[in-house]
Parts: structure tokens; C-alpha cells; sequence
């Protein structure tokens, strides 16, 4: 599992390869970059020469997701182009429970065509951006440390009531928060968001050197999910970022 580029870029919509069983296709890439899946094995497609053969890969499930995200597009005119993959992504169907040791890397859902068209509520939250401060500032973020990390949101589809982000790390090593949760409340389509205080923890004393871990925020709208997004930290590295000047 690594980041691929342009594909993990944000403003790109990745999708990864499942079976007609919606289990991940075993060579399909998968990371927490992935926006969401569609069926990539067994398609029957055209092929030089005129003719169609079945074929699989990566290549087979995106198209499936572009022709969904051009009747979405079709059928909501006025959607920017990141309300269409926000819309597709909300209205794909949770497959976390037939791929457990791939949940939140094979996107949010597989896609679901006929739900995208259905008139239905779609909500989702994105990071807009993030800040992370430490305890000396000095841009290091060291064993037994305090770390805060700022950011802003955007509410890219429908209002929300009672919006709220909760912070977590999945990791060996979990850091001690001091404050991971945060409420929001009402938020319009399109609404940003600055934090009005910061998710606050302390790093473990013991992490290994270049130690990555991911910060997932979890975005709810009172207790109904409504997406998430993560960020990657290095904790303990073996560089320095020195300023002129400043040794």
C-alpha cells in the first residue's frame, strides 16, 4: 500500500478494484488516499480490432466511476466538480464489513448509481487545510512532546445541524490527547470552517525514529458519520529543517 500521484492528489477522485463479491481485487492498490471502489474484475469491454474480451484491473473499475459521475453531473449542473465526487462518495455503499483489513483504504464505499441518482440527504465534510504546531516550535515533533494541530473545513453538500470532528490515532504507539473532540454546529452547503481551538496530545516517549502515523478525523453531524479525512505526521525524525541564521 503506497500514495500513487496524480491519483492521490486531492482535488482527484481514486478509485481501487473490487470483485463482483465487493471484495478488493488482490491488484488493486490500496491507501487512505482512495476515494472509492467499483468493479474492475471479469468486465467485458472493447479491445482492438473490433472486437470485446473480458478484461480486469484498475483501469476497468475508473471508468465505471467517470460514467456514474458524468449522470450525477448531468442530473446536478450547478455541483462544482468536488460536490460530484463528494455526491458519489456519499451515496456509494459501505463494504468496511467484507474487507476488514482494508477499511478506510478502499475508499468510502463502492459506487452506487442508482442511490447517486435517487433523490436522497448527501452530506460530507472535507479538510480545507491544517496547521501543526510543537511545544518549542522549533518544527520537530519530539518524544513527549505537545502538539497542536489547527485546521479548517468546508461542507461541501447538504446543511448540516449539528456538525463535530473527533480526532484519533490507530497506531501501536497512541498518543495521549488532551482534547480530540470538537462541536461545530450548524454549517450551510459550502460553509467553511476555521477551528476555534485546536486538537491537543502528547507524543509517546518511546516511538522509533521517522515514526509516521496518520491523524483521522471523523466528521458527524450529530451521531450520523459523515466522512473522513487524515492527516500524516513524522514523529521523532532524524533530520533537522535548519533557517539561515538560525544555528
Amino acid at each position: 500500500q503506497e500514495a500513487f500521484f496524480p491519483a492521490s492528489q486531492s482535488d482527484v477522485l481514486s478509485v481501487a478494484s473490487v470483485n463482483f463479491d465487493d471484495k478488493r481485487s488482490s491488484f488493486s492498490n490500496y491507501y487512505h488516499t482512495v476515494d472509492i471502489s467499483a468493479p474492475g474484475e471479469d468486465i467485458y469491454s472493447s479491445i482492438p480490432g473490433n472486437e470485446y474480451d473480458y478484461l480486469s484491473g484498475t483501469s476497468m473499475a475508473s471508468p465505471v466511476v467517470a460514467g456514474v459521475a458524468a449522470l450525477v453531473r448531468n442530473k446536478y449542473p450547478d455541483y462544482t466538480p468536488l460536490q460530484v465526487k463528494e455526491h458519489l462518495k456519499a451515496s456509494s455503499d459501505n463494504i468496511d464489513s467484507l474487507n476488514l483489513y482494508f477499511i478506510g483504504k478502499i475508499g468510502r464505499g463502492r459506487v452506487n448509481a442508482l442511490k447517486a441518482l435517487q433523490q436522497g440527504v448527501f452530506k460530507s465534510i472535507v479538510l480545507e487545510s491544517y496547521t501543526v504546531s510543537d511545544e518549542n516550535n522549533d518544527k520537530i515533533l519530539d518524544n513527549d512532546e505537545k502538539v497542536e494541530v489547527n485546521f479548517s473545513f468546508k461542507n461541501i453538500l447538504e446543511p448540516l445541524i449539528n456538525a463535530r470532528v473527533e480526532a484519533s490515532f490507530n497506531s501501536t504507539y497512541n498518543p495521549v490527547f488532551i482534547n480530540n473532540e470538537l462541536s461545530v454546529g450548524g454549517m450551510s452547503t459550502l460553509d467553511v470552517r476555521q477551528t476555534t481551538q485546536p486538537f491537543s496530545f502528547i507524543v509517546p516517549s518511546d516511538l522509533p525514529v521517522n515514526y509516521e502515523m496518520l491523524l483521522e478525523l471523523l466528521f458527524y453531524d450529530g451521531d450520523e458519520y459523515v466522512n473522513s479525512e487524515y492527516i500524516s505526521l513524522i514523529f521523532h525524525p532524524s533530520y533537522r529543517t535548519m533557517d539561515a541564521n538560525d544555528i
